[in-house]
């Protein structure tokens, strides 16, 4: 079953379905990411779905979603729920998991504005660097197209 991520759709599934059991959003990360980790994909996607219907305002799901639809490879789920992600507050893994995601598909523009904002701005040491890495591939990819 595909993941539904646009907001009114959520809404109209969440008022159909019988009242949830008692699982929270945090426990449904985690067991999402343990199904992420063992490549069980359906599984991680059905706990999402039920993560985001119980709360279509936290972001931590959304950076999970973005992350296992990355994995999948559904682009275009991915980079809605990276950019939802950010929009519901600081979130530089998203920013970093929508720029590796735009320079896999060739959105070099945009890959790099993003890899160069959290190379330069990021107060994470770690992820500082591997934007600081991403870029120079991206640079690297783009200077050889140029020529």
């Amino acid at each position: 079953m595909p993941l539904t991520i646009d907001l009114a759709e959520l809404e109209k599934l969440r008022v159909s379905l019988p009242v949830q059991s008692a699982a929270s959003v945090p426990d449904l990360l985690a067991l999402a990411e343990v199904a992420q980790h063992e490549r069980k994909f359906e599984d991680a996607e059905r706990l999402l779905q039920a993560a985001v219907l119980l709360d279509p305002e936290h972001g931590p799901t959304w950076a999970l979603i973005g992350q296992v639809e990355d994995e999948v490879g559904d682009v275009d789920t991915a980079r809605q729920a990276y950019r939802r992600a950010m929009t519901l507050g600081p979130d530089e893994r998203s920013t970093l998991g929508l720029a590796r995601l735009l320079s896999s598909v060739g959105e070099w523009s945009e890959a790099g504005a993003l890899a160069s904002y959290l190379a330069r701005e990021s107060d994470d040491r770690n992820l500082r660097e591997e934007a600081a890495v991403l870029l120079a591939q991206i640079e690297a990819r783009t200077a050889g197209s140029a020529s």
